[in-house]
C-alpha cells in the first residue's frame, strides 16, 4: 500500500446516496459536506478490517514508496452541520460498522 498515514472522512456509500437524494429534493442548488464529521488514519481503519477478521494486520499489510501517490491530501475533514441542518441527513453508520458491513458484505454468498 502507498502511505497509510492518511487521514480521511470514512463513510458508508448507502447514506452517502441517501445524502445526495436529500440534495436533489431541494428547490435550489446548493453546497453541502455529505460526511461523518469524523476523521480516522487509514492505518486505524485497515486495523479495524483485520480485527474483524481476527487478523493481525501487521502481518499482511506493508506500506510501498512505490505506491505513494502525490495528490494524496495528508488530512481531510468535513463539517455536515450545514447539511444536516438544511437536508436533515446524518450518517447512520460509524467507521466500526461501515468496517463490519465491508466485511459481512465481502464475504458473504454470491447469489
Amino acid at each position: 500500500m502507498g502511505d497509510i498515514n492518511i487521514y480521511c472522512d470514512w463513510g458508508w456509500a448507502p447514506d452517502y446516496v441517501e445524502a445526495i437524494w436529500a440534495m436533489t429534493q431541494q428547490p435550489e442548488g446548493g453546497h453541502f459536506f455529505v460526511a461523518t464529521g469524523k476523521t480516522v488514519s487509514l492505518s486505524y481503519f485497515i486495523e479495524r478490517i483485520f480485527a474483524e477478521l481476527n487478523m493481525d494486520w501487521r502481518s499482511y499489510v506493508k506500506s510501498n514508496s512505490q505506491f505513494l501517490r502525490p495528490s494524496d491530501i495528508r488530512q481531510s475533514y468535513a463539517n455536515p452541520a450545514r447539511t444536516h441542518a438544511i437536508l436533515g441527513w446524518h450518517h447512520k453508520f460509524e467507521i466500526e460498522e461501515v468496517v463490519r458491513e465491508m466485511v459481512q458484505t465481502s464475504s458473504a454468498p454470491s447469489r
